[in-house]
């Protein structure tokens, strides 16, 4: 049992199971989310946010740069978003998620080649 897992991030453990030695790694992901119900992850293929509780199924992502400009808009379905790869290079960015009740999220995230 971990009792200090990292949060918002993926957690590698070995188990020992005795005789047999131990067994092969473990990822486990644990996610916090923030006050506004969402985490940003970085992940092995860039950053993505994680919505604990959608209000909607559906909506729009939209990424911008630290000026405002535009760098990416795309739909999603999902309750994890992946918004950027690792090819899309460093600076600091912010994200609006548009659902299709008209909620929206936003929030920023930086990214470190």
């Amino acid at each position: 049992r971990d009792s200090a897992p990292l949060p918002n991030t993926v957690n590698y453990y070995r188990l020992e199971l005795g005789n047999q030695g131990f067994s092969t790694m473990l990822a486990i992901e644990y996610f916090v989310p923030g006050k506004d119900g969402f985490s940003v992850i970085t992940s092995q293929s860039g950053i993505e946010v994680l919505v604990n509780r959608p209000p909607a199924h559906k909506g729009v992502a939209q990424v911008f740069d630290i000026r405002g400009k535009r760098i990416d808009e795309f739909e999603f379905s999902t309750r994890r978003i992946s918004l950027m790869n690792n090819q899309g290079g460093s600076g600091a960015f912010i994200f609006r998620l548009i659902y299709e009740n008209g909620a929206v999220l936003n929030g920023k995230f930086v990214l470190v080649m």
